[in-house]
């Protein structure tokens, strides 16, 4: 019962700092997320903050995984596009709100100025780009990509025109764009049925402006 109670308060106490240092990451940016504030915000001691978390980068990158939306899962076994449109829909989703896309950039942006939060970066991009990445990994492995097809410049081509979107323009994505994105891609990097149906998909919706 005791160690019950034990963890109860722990948990409890994590979850205090945490928020206490999600919302300065949202308010104000990673600068504003030292201890000092983090103590002042949450009311727990020093001690006990740096007992979970012996550092200032291990303490941001906790906040920064409280507040990312959970990465995409892998849609089920069909035709590449419609798996991979599939796998855009929650990351559209997020990047649809512009508070998280606020935090994204400002997040993301230090972390290129701070070496330490270099891995958090790396863990964050690989999260969200995981699903299209196996997605890929397979259509390989069935023939629907030729062997051999670089997955870091496939995975670039497909996500790429939704971060210039959301973080360089300030726009939401949309269907449409996912569209065009998965479709371009097919058209050119896609083999036999998938190739030939992202030229069709183009060739109705070129007629369909005419």
């Amino acid at each position: 019962m005791a160690t019950t109670r034990r963890s109860t308060v722990t948990d409890r106490t994590r979850a205090t700092v945490l928020a206490a240092a999600s919302d300065l990451l949202i308010e104000r940016g990673v600068g504003a997320v030292t201890i000092d504030a983090v103590i002042q915000r949450s009311g727990v001691a020093r001690s006990t903050i740096y007992r979970h978390w012996p550092t200032r980068t291990e303490l941001v990158a906790a906040a920064f995984d409280n507040l990312i939306h959970p990465p995409p899962s892998v849609p089920p076994p069909g035709p590449l596009g419609d798996r991979l449109r599939t796998a855009f829909a929650p990351i559209v989703e997020a990047m649809s709100d512009p508070g998280y896309t606020a935090l994204a950039s400002a997040v993301l942006g230090s972390m290129l100025r701070d070496p330490e939060l270099g891995g958090l970066r790396e863990r964050f991009v690989a999260a969200h780009t995981a699903p299209v990445r196996m997605i890929l990994a397979d259509a390989t492995a069935s023939g629907e990509l030729a062997a051999g097809a670089d997955l870091d410049v496939a995975v670039s081509l497909l996500v790429g025109p939704v971060i210039f979107q959301t973080v360089l323009l300030g726009l939401a994505p949309g269907a449409e764009l996912v569209n065009h994105a998965v479709e371009g891609f097919l058209r050119t990097h896609a083999v036999g049925a998938s190739a030939a149906r992202g030229r069709r998909i183009t060739s109705r919706a070129t007629d369909s402006r005419s």
